[in-house]
């Protein structure tokens, strides 16, 4: 089972088929090509995701914590005579 869309050896732009560097960076910056666009596309999605999140996690902090300040807080009353 062979990887990638090519069949057959691979050759590169270099003398008697060599694969040079120039070969190599090509297909980096095309595969990047690829993973920018949909890192782009995503980006939205992950931020409202972010910030969600963000909101949910003060509003549990909120609760929490209003809930353990009513169970040790101590009530001093103080009676007029």
């Amino acid at each position: 089972m062979s990887r990638g869309s090519q069949s057959g050896p691979v050759r590169g732009s270099g003398p008697d088929g060599r694969i040079e560097i120039d070969d190599i960076r090509s297909k980096l910056a095309e595969l990047a090509g690829g993973v920018d666009d949909a890192t782009a596309a995503a980006r939205p999605y992950l931020t409202y995701l972010a910030v969600g999140g963000v909101v949910a996690l003060v509003a549990l902090s909120f609760l929490v914590g209003r809930r353990f300040g009513r169970t040790t807080a101590t009530w001093v009353e103080i009676k007029r005579v």
